[in-house]
This record gives C-alpha cells, sequence and structure tokens, in this order.
C-alpha cells in the first residue's frame, strides 16, 4: 500500500484516486499470498470422488441439515460484530464530515494516523487465540446413544418376539445434545497477565508514535493551521484511545476462546447502540471535533468494562489440574 501509494501519488500524480487503486492493489496481493499458502499446504486441493458402492454397503446416511445449519449460523456473530465496527467508524466519520471545514480534515488526518496504531494493537486478539484455547475444554453430556444400546440390550434380553416388537416400537432416542464450552480463568490468569502486559507495551509504543506523528510531523500532514491546531487539541483524546484500544481487542480475544459468541454479540450491541446515541448528541450539541473523539474513547473503555466482566465474572470457572499442565509458555 505504501509503495502504490508512493508510486501512483507521488510520482505519477493520480492524487486520492491513485492512493484508492494502491488500498485495491493491496488487498488483492494479500489476497493471492495468502491463497497461495492454501494451496502449498494443499487446502485448496478438491477432494478425492468416493469409492463406489458395493452391493453389501448400506445405504448412505442421510446429511446432517441441522448440524450444516447451525455450522452456516455460527459466522452471524462475526458479520454482526463487523457490522458494528464497520458502522461505528462509518458514524464518526460522517458527524466529522457534518462539522466541515479544518475539523473535517483533521478527522482524516487523524484516522490516517489512528488506523496505522490499530494495526499494531489488534496483535492482542491474535495472541489470545493463539494462547488461550488451551485451557478451554468442551463438556459432553451424557450420550444417548450408549442409553439407547443398553436399552436394546435389556429388550433382547426379555426374549421379545418379532410381532411384540413390531407391535410396539422402541421410541428412538434424542439427539444429543452440542457440547458446552468451559474456560478455566484461573489457570488462565497467568497467560492472560502477561498478554495484557504485551499489549501494554504496544499501547504505549502506538501512544508516542501518534504523538510524534501529530506534533513535529504535522507539518508534514497538513498545512493549514486550522486543521493542525485541531490535531493537536484532539491528541489527549486520541492518546486514551490508542492506550485502551490494545487492551479492549485483547479482552475481546478472551471471549473469542472462550466461545462466548453470544456474550460478544450482546457486547457490540450495547456498544453500538450507545455510541450512535452519542453520536447524535454531539451533532446537536455542537461538541465539535473533540465530542466524536470522547465518543471513540468510550467505543473502547466501554468495551474494556463489559469484556472484563464477562470473561472475568460469571464465565470464569475453577482451575484443573489438565488446564494448568497445557499452559502454554508465553515470552
Amino acid at each position: 500500500n505504501l509503495g502504490g501509494d508512493f508510486v501512483l501519488v507521488s510520482r505519477l500524480g493520480w492524487g486520492i484516486a491513485g492512493a484508492a487503486w494502491a488500498t485495491a492493489l493491496s488487498q488483492l496481493a494479500a489476497m493471492a499470498l495468502l491463497l497461495g499458502v492454501l494451496a502449498r499446504r494443499g487446502l485448496l486441493s478438491p477432494e478425492p470422488p468416493p469409492p463406489p458402492p458395493t452391493e453389501a454397503a448400506a445405504l448412505p446416511p442421510r446429511p446432517p441439515r441441522l448440524a450444516t445449519v447451525r455450522a452456516i449460523l455460527g459466522f452471524v456473530p462475526f458479520v454482526f460484530v463487523m457490522a458494528i465496527k464497520v458502522s461505528m467508524h462509518n458514524l464518526c466519520a460522517a458527524t466529522a464530515a457534518s462539522l466541515g471545514g479544518a475539523p473535517a480534515a483533521a478527522h482524516t488526518a487523524l484516522m490516517a494516523v489512528a488506523w496505522l496504531c490499530f494495526t499494531f494493537g489488534d496483535v492482542g486478539s491474535s495472541l489470545a487465540q493463539a494462547f488461550l484455547p488451551a485451557f478451554a475444554s468442551e463438556e459432553h453430556p451424557p450420550p444417548a446413544a450408549a442409553a439407547a444400546t443398553a436399552e436394546e440390550g435389556s429388550a433382547a434380553a426379555d426374549g421379545r418376539s418379532p410381532l411384540v416388537q413390531f407391535v410396539y416400537p422402541r421410541r428412538p432416542s434424542p439427539p444429543e445434545a452440542a457440547p458446552r464450552t468451559s474456560f478455566d480463568m484461573a489457570a488462565a490468569w497467568p497467560t492472560l497477565r502477561q498478554l495484557l502486559r504485551c499489549t501494554a507495551t504496544i499501547s504505549t509504543v502506538v501512544v508516542g508514535l501518534a504523538a510524534t506523528l501529530l506534533t513535529a510531523g504535522a507539518g508534514q500532514i497538513s498545512s493549514d493551521p486550522a486543521v493542525r491546531e485541531q490535531m493537536r487539541a484532539v491528541l489527549p483524546l486520541m492518546a486514551a484511545t490508542l492506550s485502551t484500544h490494545g487492551t479492549a481487542i485483547t479482552l475481546e480475544g478472551v471471549l473469542l476462546a472462550q466461545k462466548d459468541f453470544a456474550g460478544l454479540a450482546a457486547t457490540y450491541t450495547a456498544v453500538g447502540l450507545s455510541c450512535a446515541a452519542l453520536l447524535a448528541l454531539v451533532r446537536r450539541s455542537g461538541a465539535g471535533l473533540l465530542g466524536v473523539w470522547g465518543v471513540y474513547v468510550w467505543y473502547c473503555l466501554l468495551r474494556v468494562v463489559l469484556f472484563a466482566g464477562r470473561g472475568f465474572g460469571w464465565r470464569a470457572l475453577k482451575p484443573t489440574p489438565q488446564a494448568a499442565e497445557a499452559a502454554p509458555a508465553l515470552g
């Protein structure tokens, strides 16, 4: 993306169209690289056709339609969360654009720096999803099939005749309940504490980076004094946003490791509704660009509080020796 900006914007003078082309081409390059990795691992090769059935083979079982529907619906929380995030940023951008002039231009510059810093903070979610699933386990309910097998054995022992079995057929066993995911928060806490320390270090670095770019490098970002003044005024709120963004994303990764998709969707519902209400208040109150970035601070702080309450509160279970032995070493 940076290379495309340098060539298309700086050298060829395509302006904003060059920046758009650079972004689009960088996304296509990323897709091609990822497809290459999947191809080398054999994940894009078609599955071999099944062997032809023999005469003695039984009819193939019916496809588990309910399981397929559940698998598809499992992606709904992720789509919903992404929709809330995108809507949040778009609403903030629209509110800043409605201010016009220097505030709108300053918000564009601030977001360019913020997106660069957000990328580093997002590492926390990846680390949480890499190290914390070792502390999750699935609790399977007593299988109904075993009970049905025992019932069939006892019925066969009764010596029921085929006629009696035909007149009084056995009831089909109920479907097995889905396994429940439990998470050993007490055993995971040392690892999670190291993740939060790592996230805090990253947040400190990105806050320093943003402050440097928006003060010492402000003249390279904009030549308009009014725009630079707006950026300097918003810098403390931007620093507060960046200092809490990494923690929020790391705690979001905790919920993903716990497979608490319902909690994730409920949290972002509350976050999205509250931010939309606050942005409407910013428009009416005339709080300006400071109000917009105040909503960003609220957006990050509320996620930290709700994710921490959900992940550390009622979902924390007692430690188990198995999870403690499976604790991965970090750092």
